[in-house]
Order: structure tokens, then sequence, then C-alpha cells
């Protein structure tokens, strides 16, 4: 839903995204993983500026998944995403 308006909704759903970065940070993941995180945030959110396909991209470029991925290797939790 968030990402039926234009722009804006782009925007929200990058900061939800860099919010899970932060708190990977917080964590302690180390710099090469966040810079990761940062790099499929940016990815994301340079797909999601596309009209409408942007928003087809999206669904196969999911940087929170891949994101919470690399939190969950990071601890050694095994997870089923992507």
């Amino acid at each position: 839903m968030i990402g039926l308006a234009p722009g804006a909704g782009d925007a929200v759903l990058t900061l939800i995204s860099l919010y899970i970065v932060y708190e990977a940070a917080r964590l302690g993941l180390p710099r090469a993983k966040i810079i990761r995180m940062l790099v499929n945030v940016a990815v994301e959110a340079e797909l999601g500026v596309v009209p409408l396909l942007g928003d087809l991209l999206d669904v196969v470029w999911k940087a929170n998944s891949r994101n919470v991925t690399i939190i969950d290797e990071h601890f050694g939790i095994m997870s089923n995403r992507r």
C-alpha cells in the first residue's frame, strides 16, 4: 500500500529499510555486512523510482529480506528467506 504513493511511498519504504540497517549496526554487524546491506537498500531505492517497472522489480529485489538474511546468517540463525 505504501508503495502506491509516487515518490513519498518509495521514500517511506527506504526509511524503513534503513532502520533495519541501523539496527544491524547496533547489533554489532561488521562494517562489510553493513555496507552490503546499504547497497541492497540503494538498489531497491533506485529501482523503485522507475515508474511501473520499478514496482515489478521490487517484487524480485527484496532488500529487507536480503538484509534480514544477512543478520540471521551473522548470528548463525537458519533462514528460509528469499
